[in-house]
Order: structure tokens, then sequence, then C-alpha cells
């Protein structure tokens, strides 16, 4: 078996008649070589012949996925692995790194505990470093007194420079969901009611 035909055959959709087709385009551009190109009469039957290969290779591709697409019904696992071949995505493996660098002493480790530990050093301090990093929005305007536990949750009061801000700072969107305000409806209740 010649190589073109083993990826042909692995090929589902590439019936008995698009293969016959394939090899007379084939034979077509042979000969079409074999003169050099010189000859347009060759040519012509040639690309007539391609295009229409290629019709026929695109119409049953598009059949051989839409009968698939039906096979997998409700299976969310096998219309994965169908998308996935369809867009050429690579299986994904499972692995971990060998070696991982300790952002706290610059040492590499391989050990699969002191890894883990790592990480989760990493995970545990990672939001807490974040959100320190975070000056507050509020300014002094407007100071709260408030002796809030950490555990609680506590809105605070709101003044209307604050919501004039938040809408000025809107972008128009080209669509609006189905129970959304337009942007610039609040735009124009902004302007009817400069301080709510």
């Amino acid at each position: 078996m010649f190589r073109t035909q083993r990826r042909l055959a692995r090929k589902p959709w590439i019936t008995s008649d698009l293969y016959k087709l394939i090899k007379t385009k084939n034979k077509l551009y042979r000969a079409l070589v074999h003169c050099k190109f010189d000859d347009k009469q060759e040519y012509k039957r040639y690309k007539k012949m391609r295009n229409k290969v290629n019709h026929q290779l695109e119409i049953s591709k598009r059949k051989h996925y839409q009968s698939q697409f039906l096979e997998c019904g409700n299976d969310s696992a096998k219309m994965w692995k169908l998308i996935n071949t369809l867009t050429n995505s690579l299986v994904k493996t499972h692995s971990y790194p060998n070696k991982l660098l300790n952002p706290i002493n610059s040492q590499h480790t391989g050990n699969p505990e002191k890894m883990a530990n790592v990480f989760n050093d990493y995970f545990v301090t990672v939001g807490k470093n974040i959100a320190n990093s975070i000056t507050p929005p509020c300014s002094n305007k407007y100071p709260v007194a408030y002796n809030v536990p950490d555990y609680s949750f506590v809105l605070h009061e709101t003044f209307p420079e604050e919501v004039e801000a938040v809408i000025n700072r809107l972008v128009e969107c080209k669509g609006v969901r189905m129970n959304d305000i337009p942007i610039h409806i609040l735009k124009c209740v902004k302007m009817l009611y400069p301080h709510f």
C-alpha cells in the first residue's frame, strides 16, 4: 500500500468512488507534468477534475461528521472527543514537572511531597499578598468608622459621586442580554437626575 493510500484509508469519509476520482485526478496531474503544463486543454481538464474531487470530498466529509454527531446523541464525552478530532487538538497528557523552583529559598526540588508543599504555600498566601497590594478605591472623603469582624460581610454606604463614576466608566456593548438595561439609557438617566 502506498503512502497516499494509507493516508486516505485513515479518513473514513473517503469512499471507493471518491478514491477512484482521486486516482483519475492524479493521472491527469501526472500527464500535465509530463507535458510541462504547456497543454491548455489538459490543464482545463485537470482543473475541472480537481475542483470536482475537492467538492465531493468536502460534501462527503460534512455528511460523515454530521452522522457522527447524530450518533453521539447526549453523550458529551463522545461529543468532545469528536470535536477534538475535528479541531486536531492534541490529547492531553497527565504529567507533572520533574523539578520545581521554590520561590522562598530559590532551590530546586524533585521530591513530590516537597513540591506539593511549595504549591500549597504559594496558593495559601497568594490571595493575601494580592489583597495587600491593592489600594482601596475609596478616598477619605467619607470616612467609615465601622468595626467589622473579618468573617462578616458588610455593605458600606454608597454616595452619588461613586455611582456617577461607575456609570461613566461603563462601556457600551454591541448586544444587550434580556434582563440588562442598555448602557446608553443609564447614561441618559444619569444626566436627567445628576444626584439620583
